[in-house]
Parts: C-alpha cells; sequence; structure tokens
C-alpha cells in the first residue's frame, strides 16, 4: 500500500473493519457500515441518532409522552446521549439498566403491567441481551399487540417483524460524511471519534400502525422510506 500514493483510508463492513489496526499510525482512516461503538477509532456508525427516533416517535404516535428502555453496560454511551435527546424534545425517558436476559425480561413484564399504552412506548436499541431475537423479540411482539403497545427499534430489521417503526441507513449521507472526516484528518484535524447515523429514512409498518389505532394520510405514507408489510396490506 505504501507505494499506491495512498493517503487516506475509509474501510467498509465487518472485512474493512478488519484492516483497522494495520492502518492505525499509517493513513487517517475512518470506517462505516458497521453498528460501530466509541472506541480508538473514527467513523460513522449505522446506529441511528435517538434524537432523529425520538422526532418520528413524536410524528408517529404524537400521543406518547414516555418511552421505556431497557438496556446492559453495552448500551450505556447511547443510552446517555438518548437522555438528552428526549430531553430536548420534551420526553421522558425512563431507563432499566440489567446484568441478564432472565432481568430483561422481568423489566419488559413490569413496563407492561405499570406503563400505560396510551402515553408510553418501548424503545430498542441494538443492544444483544435487551434486544434478544429468540426470548425478547417474542415476548415483546405478544405483549405489545396483546396491549396495543407502541414499540420501536433501533434494528431495521424489527420493524418487518411487527414493531411499529425503526430509521433505515442513509448511505450516501453516511458515506459523504466519512469523506469529509477523513479529509479534514488528512488536513492535520483530530479525529472526531465514532458518530451516529443522521438518517431520517423511516420505515413504518402499517399493520401495527392499523392496530394500534394510529392513522397515517397519504402524504404521510409517500414520505415512508419504507412500509411494510411490502403487499397484501
Amino acid at each position: 500500500m505504501e507505494t499506491d500514493g495512498i493517503d487516506r483510508v475509509i474501510t467498509l463492513g465487518r472485512r474493512g473493519y478488519a484492516y483497522n489496526k494495520i492502518l492505525r499510525g499509517k493513513y487517517p482512516f475512518v470506517t462505516g457500515a458497521l453498528p460501530i461503538k466509541p472506541n480508538d477509532i473514527s467513523g460513522v456508525s449505522l446506529i441511528a441518532d435517538p434524537a432523529n427516533l425520538f422526532d418520528q416517535l413524536k410524528i408517529l404516535s404524537p400521543n406518547t409522552r414516555q418511552i421505556h428502555v431497557v438496556y446492559t453496560d453495552q448500551s450505556q454511551w447511547l443510552i446517555e446521549k438518548a437522555q438528552r435527546a428526549a430531553a430536548k424534545k420534551k420526553l421522558k425517558l425512563i431507563t432499566a439498566k440489567v446484568a441478564d436476559l432472565s432481568e430483561a425480561i422481568e423489566r419488559y413484564q413490569k413496563i407492561f403491567q405499570e406503563a400505560n399504552s396510551l402515553t408510553d412506548a418501548i424503545w430498542l436499541p441494538l443492544d444483544t441481551t435487551t434486544a434478544n431475537q429468540n426470548v425478547i423479540l417474542p415476548l415483546l411482539l405478544r405483549e405489545s399487540w396483546d396491549r396495543n403497545f407502541v414499540v420501536f427499534s433501533s434494528k431495521p430489521g424489527h420493524v418487518r417483524r411487527g414493531f411499529l417503526f425503526t430509521l433505515f441507513p442513509d448511505n450516501m449521507q453516511d458515506g459523504s460524511r466519512l469523506a469529509r472526516m477523513v479529509a479534514n484528518m488528512k488536513k492535520g484535524e483530530k479525529g472526531p471519534g465514532v458518530e451516529l447515523s443522521l438518517t431520517r429514512q423511516v420505515g413504518v409498518n402499517l399493520r401495527t400502525a392499523s392496530h394500534l389505532g394510529l392513522e397515517y394520510n397519504a402524504t404521510m405514507k409517500n414520505s415512508f422510506y419504507q412500509t411494510f408489510p411490502q403487499s397484501g396490506f
């Protein structure tokens, strides 16, 4: 590489990320196309900024006033950002930190028992414990449907499963941000660290919305990046 005239590098995805240790100290480099978290590199994460999720929540479920989130240590950094974002948007973020899957199940069950489905919602961050695919997701899908409870997620695939909405990556926007980052680093500026995705590409499950009594006009529907189910609704 040193003979190829390369003076900056952008790595993408898991295969690209594997080269980060090799690149460190040799070139200005940034990384993207992964749900990266703050560490000793710079880049744009696929994880959507909670502020943008909360903006969509206020549009799609305007009666929601409180957001419940269950998380573990791996999501602590994101929860801190979410707390500030919720406060700015006059939403109350009710957080519950848990240590394992068993505690997560207990916390979700308590939320469903005590929260008001008319004003409360549940947010699923990208947390392998509190958004466990095999145990937590079936529990939340069943309970949220039975109790008419709004659940939204940071993982795009979850909207297909039946949660109300999510935000999909904006690859063009992220790519432009990565290019600007690495160009600034080439100029001698310090690496910005990991920045969240600023996407506003919302995916909505219209069947779930209808079940919850949430109605969207044609203009709103046309503004959605994706809708589900994609056929037969």
